[in-house]
């Protein structure tokens, strides 16, 4: 189990920098700056990579179980234990002193998928009932839950932006496999607009400027479908722009004009995209 680190100094050739070894089974990762939290069995590790050619890791906590999933931010890592045996359902660990983190507080709700942006937390349970919430956590002694949604679908992926959206990657409520793609207002999680794709189950959100991108995997076999959407007048439903064919496909981010894509196969394999228009 590794991390491993590239430049994408050419965006469109990605080099493999460094690669660091764990010894248990990555669950998920964010990075603040030049550290790197992640979860490591029932561990969160920070890892330096200030110098991104020899990372090192300098601090860990042994947290109350397995986590599931971690957003960090603003001195503080927020780690999700899922739903069913998770004793608690999430904490807020101090991580202000990656050498020396401390729990902070407990979260009031169970989560398996989470971002946070701005001192709100957006959690998204992966069970029945699936809903999203959003939690002040501002005064970390108090964490406030100060809006919920029944979401239209099973969890898969949340993101939140700067300017006040949230996005949701959500699997099919009915049995029938269908893939959605929602947007929220990040403050009420008002649905603003969504789309469905059927046989298809969305898996990934990632967002640049004014286009969404949504990883979509097939009923059957390797292939995914890569769905980008304009949503500049998100008031309105969204717009499907052409989609492509990807050869599996487990995680998606973009920016300055390329998606980046991470295998499935666990080789590390990179595919780029670059979006012109």
């Amino acid at each position: 189990y590794a991390i491993k680190i590239y430049s994408l100094s050419d965006p469109e050739n990605p080099q493999l920098v460094a690669t660091h070894n764990f010894s248990g089974q990555i669950a998920a990762f964010d990075a603040v700056g030049d550290i790197v939290f992640t979860l490591v069995g029932n561990k969160l590790i920070a890892l330096d990579i200030s110098n991104p050619s020899a990372p090192e890791e300098m601090g860990e906590l042994e947290l109350a179980t397995q986590g599931r999933c971690i957003a960090a931010g603003s001195g503080l890592v927020f780690v999700g234990y899922g739903e069913g045996g998770g004793i608690p359902d999430g904490q807020a660990i101090n991580v202000v002193q990656p050498t020396s983190m401390t729990v902070a507080t407990d979260m009031p709700i169970s989560f398996r998928y989470c971002d946070y942006f701005y001192n709100i937390l957006y959690c998204a349970q992966g069970t029945t009932p699936w809903a999203i919430c959003a939690i002040d956590v501002e005064n970390i002694d108090q964490p406030n839950i100060i809006a919920s949604a029944v979401s239209e679908g099973r969890n898969l992926d949340i993101s939140a932006t700067p300017w006040r959206f949230l996005y949701a990657a959500e699997g099919s409520p009915t049995g029938m496999t269908e893939g959605i793609f929602a947007a929220y207002n990040a403050r009420t999680l008002e649905t603003f607009c969504s789309d469905t794709i059927s046989n298809h189950s969305a898996k990934k959100v990632g967002f640049q400027d004014n286009f969404v991108y949504v990883l979509f995997e097939a009923d059957a076999g390797e292939n995914h479908l890569l769905q980008p959407y304009f949503i500049y007048h998100i008031e309105h439903e969204p717009l499907p722009l052409p989609s492509i064919t990807v050869s599996g496909g487990s995680d998606i981010t973009a920016g300055d004009g390329y998606i980046y894509v991470a295998s499935k196969d666990g080789t590390g394999k990179i595919m780029v995209y670059k979006h012109e228009y």
